[in-house]
């Protein structure tokens, strides 16, 4: 009887150990960077920055942002910072 209770508590609570890696190294990847910058990978930004908007104004620093239509979806960053002389978002 022993050996199935501790059976028990072991399955019932290795899904919470697995979940909790899950998270930490979910955090720890950050793939969207809405906590921090990424220190183990390069720096990447997916095409469409809807879902990463957060992370990108609370971690780089910027003066500008570009806000209009979608005739304005195709202009660059860079080309902005060349007229702007700022650091465009």
């Amino acid at each position: 009887m022993q050996k199935t209770y501790k059976n028990f508590v072991f399955l019932g609570l290795l899904p919470f150990v697995l979940m909790y890696l899950f998270f930490a190294w979910l955090y720890l990847y950050d793939p969207l960077q809405l906590f921090h910058k990424p220190f183990l990978r390069d720096e990447t930004f997916l095409h469409d920055l809807r879902s990463q908007n957060r992370g990108i104004i609370e971690n780089y620093d910027f003066n500008s942002v570009i806000l209009g239509t979608s005739m304005l979806e195709n202009t660059l960053p860079k080309d902005a910072n060349e007229i702007l002389q700022n650091l465009v978002l």
